[in-house]
């Protein structure tokens, strides 16, 4: 009996705010110096390579530091933003990241295929 696919996509989009709080957030669980720093700015950038960079003062610092995240590090860091705040994500799932405007989207695709409920007695 043939089976029937089924696919979900959900979209989790993260604007420039929630994704720096996100960034911060995983940078202070890191022990990072990122999230006592001054933020200047939030860049996403798109194309073939999608980056993140924050622009940030250390504390005692004369200059700003630009501080790239690769798409990896993105998609983990939105993840592990979600499970602090209980927004539950398919482990199974496809991911995928999004420029969306000005803002960052998690793409979740979930395939699944089920046998044909006519066909069930």
């Amino acid at each position: 009996m043939a089976k029937l696919p089924i696919t979900e996509i959900r979209q989790l989009v993260f604007p420039k705010d929630t994704l720096l709080d996100a960034l911060l957030y995983v940078d202070r669980q890191n022990k990072g110096w990122l999230h006592r720093a001054v933020i200047h700015e939030i860049q996403i950038s798109g194309g073939d390579a999608l980056t993140v960079q924050v622009t940030a003062e250390r504390d005692g610092a004369k200059a700003a530091t630009k501080v790239p995240f690769k798409p990896a590090e993105i998609a983990a860091t939105m993840i592990r933003y979600c499970k602090a705040l209980k927004i539950p994500l398919p482990r199974n799932a496809s991911k995928q990241l999004e420029l969306q405007g000005d803002s960052l989207c998690l793409k979740i695709t979930v395939n699944v295929t089920v046998v044909p409920l006519h066909s069930r007695i």
